[in-house]
């Protein structure tokens, strides 16, 4: 009798505080429309979920440097989310910055770290080309695991001989993409600009990496670093 009495029981309604819920339908109002505010910032809200007894929003942002996806709800950073929204005004698609925000979203939105390294290995001779102006630039060395990876390279560290090599003058290097520490081993995987090959190589030594120092500028992620590298290079053609 007790155990009919648990199946058929209502379900108990959680209760929304007041606050929350006119955050929330609040953020309905605006999902899906393009906003800038007084500062100059680009955002749109993407969804706003119910969870539990909050509301949690995504976002995207562009501050006009990097662009990204961000996750916040009532009860977290709701302060620094609303300061956001009180100087915004609707993004007017006869705005000249109107389809500039729209591809900035696009990539975002298609944006997986998970591609990094495939991402790198492919736009490899353009970074490495590149060190110095990425190590000098603050948007592009800040946050950004590239970076710490070409300093390493710069001063012969995360550099292995590559298998392709003769023996000859024409020796070649691996550069290290990605390490693992392992308990069998530690496991390297490896890009050869020479071979266009990667290679895995085991149980080596993987020396200290030196972490780039952080800066008060906020970090571009791989992508828009590749992405503004190519804009500049063709600039100065």
């Amino acid at each position: 009798m007790q155990s009919s009495q648990a199946e058929n029981a209502v379900p108990a309604v959680q209760k929304i505080r007041a606050d929350r819920k006119f955050f929330g339908n609040g953020l309905k109002a605006i999902l899906g429309q393009p906003y800038i505010n007084d500062n100059g910032t680009f955002f749109e809200v993407l969804a706003v979920v119910h969870v539990s007894v909050d509301w949690q929003v995504e976002y995207f942002l562009w501050d006009g440097i990097s662009r990204s996806i961000k996750v916040t709800s009532c009860a977290k950073d709701r302060q620094d989310f609303m300061e956001m929204l009180s100087g915004a005004w609707p993004l007017e698609t006869t705005n000249p910055m109107y389809e500039e925000f729209k591809y900035r979203k696009r990539m975002a939105i298609n944006y997986n770290p998970e591609n990094d390294k495939d991402l790198m290995v492919k736009n490899f001779d353009l970074l490495l080309r590149n060190t110095e102006r990425i190590l000098n630039t603050a948007a592009m060395r800040n946050e950004s695991h590239v970076a710490t990876l070409l300093n390493a390279y710069k001063d012969g560290r995360r550099r292995y001989p590559c298998p392709g090599n003769k023996g000859d003058e024409n020796d070649h290097e691996g550069y290290v993409i990605t390490a693992l520490r392992k308990p069998s081993g530690n496991r390297l995987h490896a890009y050869c600009p020479r071979c266009k090959n990667m290679y895995r190589k085991d149980d080596v030594p993987i020396q200290s990496i030196t972490i780039i120092p952080e800066h008060p500028a906020k970090g571009l992620r791989l992508d828009e670093i590749i992405e503004e590298l190519k804009k500049l290079e063709e600039q100065e053609k």
